[in-house]
Parts: C-alpha cells; structure tokens; sequence
C-alpha cells in the first residue's frame, strides 16, 4: 500500500476525532453520551473476545496502528470485534438522519456515504474484517435508535443537572411541560 493511501485512510478515520470536538462545541450531548457508550461497548467487547474465534474476532494479519489516533503499532494479534470508527460514525449519521425525519433513498445513500467510507478505510487499513466493520454498524445503529427514542429526555436531564458546570442555552425544540 502506497504512502498516499495510508494517508487517505488515516485523514478517513481521524474524522472521527473532528466530529467528537464539533459535538462537544455543538454541546449535542445526546450523541456524545451516546459516542461514550459506543466506545465503552466496544471497548470491553474487544478485551473479552480476545483469543476467541479468530475468523470473526481477531483483526487481520499485519493490522497496524489501529487505535483512535491511528498510532500504537502493530494491533494483529488483538480483538477487532466491532470496529469503534465505524460504530461512532454510524451512530452521529443515523442521528442525524432520525433528527432530521428524512425519508427517500438520495436522503439515506447522502447519510451513509460517510459510514462506507469509514468502514472501506478501515478494511483497506487492515484494521478489521467485513464482520467487525458490519457488528461496528449494527452497534452504532442500534445505540442511535435507542438514544434518539430518548434524546428530549437526555436534553432535558443535562440541562438540569450540568447546566452550572456548561454554558448550556435554552432550547425551543424541548418541551419542558412534555408528560413521561
């Protein structure tokens, strides 16, 4: 592999550190909970599933410097089960997509273009197979769905209960009389 495309790949994958910082700038904390929950799942489901069947867990052969920062050497004898780039940025585009009720095939194909360019980078890296980049999507939708049936609760309860410690401004779109 080329120098250039190590470096199209990693540019791919470090996008993932740009989208948290806008998040955290943004204050979304619904989809940075969110990205939290993505990152400590997987991170223990890498730790457990180490050694255990290495079609499926184990990362490809010659996987190198696969963590978040694309840096800590070689990783091929570790757990990639699911992969944390694709499960987070799976997670911040199908929010985005339920936030924004689009429907129609251009409006999901736009939503995930970002998450097959993740999930090819990943895989032409070495960092994953096909099984930990798929389980890397199921995970980050699954946790999207679950967040965004929640994400005026979770509005409301930061607001409470942090708004001393973040410059957290009122927001319109919360109804704060809604009934639970």
């Amino acid at each position: 592999m080329t120098f250039n495309m190590i470096f199209v790949y990693n540019t791919i994958s470090i996008s993932v550190i740009i989208m948290m910082g806008y998040l955290l700038y943004s204050q979304d904390y619904t989809i940075l909970f969110g990205e939290f929950l993505c990152t400590i799942i997987q991170y223990f489901s890498k730790k457990i599933t180490t050694g255990w069947y290495p079609p499926i867990f184990k990362r490809p052969d010659g996987a190198t410097d696969c963590n978040l920062f694309n840096t800590g050497g070689k990783a091929g004898h570790c757990s990639g089960f699911p992969s944390g780039h694709v499960a987070s940025i799976t997670l911040l585009m199908e929010m985005l997509l339920l936030r924004n009720n689009t429907t129609g095939l251009y409006n999901k194909i736009t939503y995930y273009v970002p998450i097959v360019l993740m999930g090819y980078s990943r895989y032409m890296k070495k960092c994953h197979n096909t099984i930990q980049i798929f389980a890397g999507y199921v995970l980050g939708y699954s946790v999207a769905n679950i967040l965004h049936k929640y994400d005026d609760d979770i509005k409301r309860y930061v607001k409470s209960k942090l708004s001393y410690f973040f410059n957290i401004e009122d927001n319109d779109d919360i109804d704060d009389n809604k009934e639970i």
